[in-house]
């Protein structure tokens, strides 16, 4: 289901109900807050999941997925100046501090994205490491610290169903790892493989989405199996 999902997020609108437009990215983010509550048993667990895929989704790749991806069509010069990854959470910076972009675009390029997919699996599967009790303690920290409001009880723990710290660091490094990697097997794959209106996967952009999807499902994998098991 992940490779399908990853696929349609990076698609867009999918179809609209009257005028309201539902996107890969809206069915994706509900797939996670029903995947994250069947596991936990938490609404809060699964709300917060659900917000974090988005926080996570919503920092920019295409700089490095498209030069990873197409590599004999990118100018390096245009590429220095995209300003990809200078905001929060500052994966060009780091990026380049590891392996400068002057020196080694390619470098930089796997480099940035192995980051891009480790913030992505750390902020996603954040709620479940942590449980019901610490995320809304989270946010009962910050009422009771604003004026005017009568100060909340803290919620305490009691038989919460969660990930250890090794699944956790485990499914983080599969999104980390599984990024490059996905675009690296892009660039081996034939292109024009299918399309229609229900699934296209017609370059190698859309191939490194599907390849990713599987590694997504793999982390996924492992955290129902750690969890039932």
């Amino acid at each position: 289901m992940e490779i399908l999902l990853n696929r349609w997020r990076g698609t867009g609108d999918l179809f609209n109900i009257g005028s309201f437009r539902i996107t890969g990215t809206m069915l994706y983010v509900i797939y996670f807050i029903i995947f994250a509550y069947i596991l936990s048993g938490s609404y809060a667990v699964a709300l917060f999941t659900g917000a974090m895929f988005l926080a996570g989704e919503s920092v920019g790749f295409g700089k490095w997925v498209g030069y990873l991806c197409y590599p004999e069509e990118k100018v390096l010069e245009e590429e220095y100046l995209d300003k990809e990854g200078y905001g929060f959470p500052y994966i060009h910076y780091i990026a380049n501090f590891i392996a400068p972009e002057r020196e080694n675009f390619s470098a930089y390029c796997n480099t940035a994205i192995a980051l891009r997919g480790l913030f992505w699996g750390a902020v996603l599967y954040l709620g479940l490491y942590i449980g019901e009790a610490n995320i809304i303690n989270a946010f009962v920290f910050v009422y009771n610290i604003l004026p005017y409001f009568d100060i909340l009880p803290y919620a305490v723990a009691t038989n919460e169903i969660t990930i250890n710290l090794v699944t956790y660091m485990i499914s983080i490094l599969i999104w980390t790892i599984g990024f490059p990697l996905a675009c690296l097997f892009s660039r081996y794959t034939k292109e024009k493989i299918i399309k229609n209106k229900f699934i296209s996967i017609n370059d190698r952009w859309e191939s490194q989405e599907i390849y990713y999807g599987m590694f997504q499902m793999i982390a996924n994998y492992i955290i129902v199996y750690t969890i039932l098991y």
